[in-house]
């Protein structure tokens, strides 16, 4: 019989408010009392799509839940059920020196499907970077990656099928790379499976599950700051220094295993504190700088403030890549 999982993740995973990591009776982060289960949307669940929505809120000091914001989804069907379903969502509302504050939480709103006997090969895919350059032209194209899947949920191997322009191939194995995967399942038991994975990367109204499509939000940006790149300051003229509120680690390239390098990837921080338009400066090889690309895409930052407003910024860093997989920013 087929069932349907929806799991919340780790619902503290972040706090904005120094002091509520940990519970000392005086500081505490809000404690969930209420969490309901979004809604599977039907044609994603027939389809037998999988996914994941992270989102940020602030529970307030009353412990309801608002400002309501998804940081990044795996699938645009199921952000209309995980937003419904945090809305519900009701806490203790978190204390700092014994008084309620307002707390900002990021958390994973995960969707899945396990097929009791039957063979299947389930996947949460991270949905690609629509590439820069790529988003400000105009430019569609499609790519298609094979990915091994071992018996416990890694990726094994990965190998590029197809792409119509290299960076879109790239950018698919990066997001391949990074996703988590439920492994097939064959008369109850977990095996190793191998799938092909293809998107095709468009600007159209109503994307389906396969294509990659910027949200209205990107487009507009992408254009604003093509037409009007004055308008972005730099982060010495903020009020306070840009800070991560969100962070994902660069995953090193399978690849470039065994390989040292190195990529710095430029990007602009919206008054939101959402990060948009990231783009390759440099890197010893392309794969490792779509690796940062697609982890900057995760990332999400407190909202940058000059003279008390809220503004866009924009941004660099540069990653190093090391032999041994370990990937860290440089100083």
């Amino acid at each position: 019989m087929k069932r349907l999982i929806t799991s919340l993740g780790a619902a503290l995973a972040l706090c904005a408010v120094p002091g509520l990591h940990a519970s000392d009776g005086r500081n505490h982060p809000p404690i969930p009392m209420v969490q309901t289960q979004p809604v599977y949307p039907r044609s994603l669940r027939d389809a037998k799509v999988q996914g994941e929505v992270v989102v940020k809120f602030i529970v307030n000091t009353e412990g309801n839940v608002a400002k309501v914001g998804v940081v990044r989804t795996t699938n645009p069907g199921f952000i209309n059920a995980a937003v419904a379903s945090v809305l519900r969502w009701e806490f203790i509302p978190g204390e700092k020196d014994g008084r309620p504050v307002n707390t900002s939480l990021v958390v994973p709103v995960l969707f899945r499907i396990t097929e009791g006997d039957a063979a299947a090969t389930p996947s949460a895919l991270f949905f690609p970077l629509y590439p820069t350059v790529d988003l400000v032209s105009g430019k569609t194209g499609s790519a298609s990656v094979q990915v091994d899947v071992t018996a416990d949920g890694k990726v094994s191997g990965l190998r590029l099928l197809s792409a119509s322009a290299p960076e879109f191939g790239y950018a698919l194995m990066a997001a391949a790379q990074a996703s988590s995967y439920i492994p097939a399942r064959h008369r109850g038991e977990c095996v190793a499976a191998r799938l092909v994975i293809r998107r095709d990367f468009c600007i159209v109204p109503t994307p389906t599950p396969d294509q990659v499509c910027p949200n209205g939000l990107e487009r507009a940006f992408a254009l604003r700051s093509a037409q009007h790149p004055t308008t972005l300051c730099s982060e010495k003229d903020l009020d306070q220094p840009l800070t991560v509120e969100f962070y994902v680690a660069p995953q090193c390239p399978l690849s470039l295993l065994g390989r040292h390098g190195s990529a710095t990837v430029s990007f602009d921080v919206d008054e939101n504190g959402a990060p948009r338009l990231p783009e390759v400066v440099s890197s010893t090889d392309p794969a490792f700088g779509y690796a940062v690309i697609h982890a900057i895409a995760g990332w999400h930052f407190l909202a940058p403030v000059r003279h008390g407003k809220p503004t866009a910024v924009s941004s660099r860093i540069t990653f190093a890549f090391s032999a041994d997989g370990k990937v860290a920013p440089t100083k």
